[in-house]
């Protein structure tokens, strides 16, 4: 389930080639095969691709320069937990790239590009960054990050970004296309069913259009006393199968503004 806020794989154990840390050189020098977990500081450098072929937890700084390209291997992600911090900073004419591997990519080829768990540092960092063909583009378990996410460019995922807990980071600014389920995902409860009044999110000048179930849905919680705050605020839902705009299963409190309906087959659900 690409939505689920703990991941079932078990990484195999680091194994540490002539570049140290989890990373060995293999064939041609612009390409490095990253085969472990990210244990010691590390920059990835645009004139390198990174093939990652298990499951990687991030638990150091890594920083991922503009212009650098990431390729997973089938159902491999990137997980960033145990104090450790991802900056993916590129930049508007010079992404951070993350793409499959396959020599013909379609949705869900990889699990997850970027995976923040609750052990992440909230330094980490992602913007300007281009994100195709994963299960999920960026999920978020229950972290709220310094920095919101922001600026990037989704397309051709099974869902854009998904976050769950109650802490959330802040959406703003992301072009999201073509996502098979939907956009942006958000359960104000956590995957423990633990909710709180006190959790709220931002969601703004997004734009979720083409080829989804969904734009926006946020998932409500149960009980009215642990209803959340939601604000969706100057976003774009375009070319939705189902709802543009969805806000179901349980309570919250909901702020809409300014949204931007286009040739959804129902604009709003909720």
């Amino acid at each position: 389930d690409p939505v689920s806020a703990e991941h079932a794989h078990t990484p195999e154990p680091a194994s540490t080639g002539s570049s140290g840390g989890g990373l060995m050189t293999m064939g041609p020098e612009s390409v490095i095969e990253v085969n472990g977990d990210i244990t010691s500081n590390q920059i990835w450098t645009s004139d390198n691709t990174y093939h990652i072929i298990t499951d990687v937890n991030v638990q150091a700084l890594l920083v991922i320069e503009p212009g650098t390209m990431v390729a997973f291997g089938p159902e491999k992600g990137l997980f960033v937990n145990n104090g450790g911090a991802l900056v993916s900073c590129g930049t508007p004419d010079n992404p951070v790239i993350y793409t499959s591997d396959s020599q013909d990519p379609w949705y869900g080829d990889y699990y997850c590009a970027v995976f923040v768990e609750e052990t992440a540092s909230v330094a980490t960092k992602i913007t300007y960054s281009y994100i195709e063909y994963a299960s999920a583009g960026i999920v978020i378990s229950n972290r709220r990050l310094d920095a919101p996410i922001e600026n990037n460019y989704f397309f051709n995922n099974g869902y854009g970004i998904v976050e769950q807990g109650i802490e959330h980071t802040d959406i703003s600014n992301n072009l999201i296309v073509a996502s098979y389920y939907s956009g942006i995902e958000v359960f104000l409860e956590s995957a423990t069913a633990q909710a709180d009044p006190n959790s709220h999110i931002l969601i703004q000048n997004n734009t979720c259009d083409y080829y989804q179930d969904c734009g926006i849905t946020v998932h409500g919680v149960p009980n009215i006393e642990d209803a959340g705050l939601v604000i969706l605020s100057n976003n774009l839902v375009s070319e939705s199968y189902q709802f543009g705009l969805n806000l179901v299963d349980g309570y919250m409190y909901a702020t809409v503004l300014n949204t931007g309906y286009y040739d959804n087959t129902n604009n709003k659900n909720w």
